[in-house]
């Protein structure tokens, strides 16, 4: 309980401090989509780098994140867009049916979970929360528990950072096409965008910083349960399904009026990783 207050503060602290920067600098830039699929990059995974995949996993269809290679034509199951123009990060995740329903999205969470320092946990998630019983939004969430195994990673249930806006900051598109042998229904693309600040503030990320990201759906915005990377199950530790380095995607550097505010987020983002890590170091120690 204790380690949830410390997120919660946390939280409140960044929000605030985004909250200035959202409404002055920016960051508040309009959501400008990309204007073809063409422009989006694959995620990437493995040695020799190819198309980060997901096979046919959980129902329903709108939690199932899923990609392969299919006549020698690769279908990713994830994707991201750099807009330099307007301060945005997009993720575009490929579902293997519709996550809307009527007037919103389905009662699920659909997770880009991120490892920020490569030490083989869960750190952070930028999700699409539309369960829990609250307003849905889109919103960066802390993991007060990283792993070791996918089914023990435990997310706040307070975001540092997040937008209700999800007719502004969230798309699902039908695809129209379905690359899914075990059915005939299409596929959807869900696309999400976030402020390059609102990651940076509040992740304590810098521009060109190290970091993994993962591919996850699941039944309420503080756990990791329904598709998991690859064919990964909750018992899988949590050292397996990562991305490559997503340096690339995270290298862009924001106005020269908002670097300054770099500072606070490194720290902040910082000092949450090291209590949480210094915590769980001194669990294990304990006999």
């Amino acid at each position: 309980m204790a380690e949830t207050r410390r997120v919660r503060r946390l939280g409140g602290l960044t929000a605030a401090t985004l909250s200035a920067l959202l409404l002055c600098g920016p960051a508040n830039a309009a959501v400008v989509w990309p204007s073809s699929d063409s422009s989006w990059t694959a995620v990437q995974t493995g040695s020799p780098a190819a198309d980060y995949y997901d096979p046919n996993g959980p129902t329903p269809n709108a939690v199932d994140v899923i990609g392969l290679n299919s006549g020698g034509t690769s279908y990713p199951a994830a994707y991201w867009y750099d807009d330099t123009a307007n301060d945005n990060l997009y993720f575009r995740l490929r579902l293997n049916g519709d996550p809307t329903t009527q007037g919103g999205y389905a009662n699920y969470s659909w997770q880009i979970v991120l490892d920020t320092n490569l030490d083989n946990s869960v750190d952070w998630a930028l999700q699409l929360v539309s369960s829990g019983g609250g307003s849905p939004n889109l919103g960066i969430y802390a993991a007060t528990v990283g792993g070791p195994t996918w089914g023990q990673v435990t997310l706040s249930s307070t975001p540092a950072w997040a937008t209700t806006s999800l007719s502004t900051n969230v798309r699902a598109t039908n695809i129209g096409a379905n690359i899914d042998p075990a059915d005939n229904k299409n596929d959807w693309f869900l696309d999400l965008a976030v402020p390059f600040m609102a990651i940076y503030v509040v992740t304590g990320l810098q521009p060109g910083s190290a970091s993994r990201a993962a591919v996850t759906t699941s039944t309420t915005h503080t756990a990791v349960n329904k598709d998991l990377p690859g064919a990964l199950g909750t018992s899988s530790s949590v050292s397996s399904g990562w991305s490559n380095d997503l340096t690339s995607s995270l290298n862009h550097s924001p106005e020269p009026g908002t670097l300054a505010l770099f500072g606070l987020g490194g720290l902040a983002g910082s000092w949450y990783l090291r209590r949480r890590n210094r915590k769980g170091a001194a669990a294990r120690r304990a006999p």
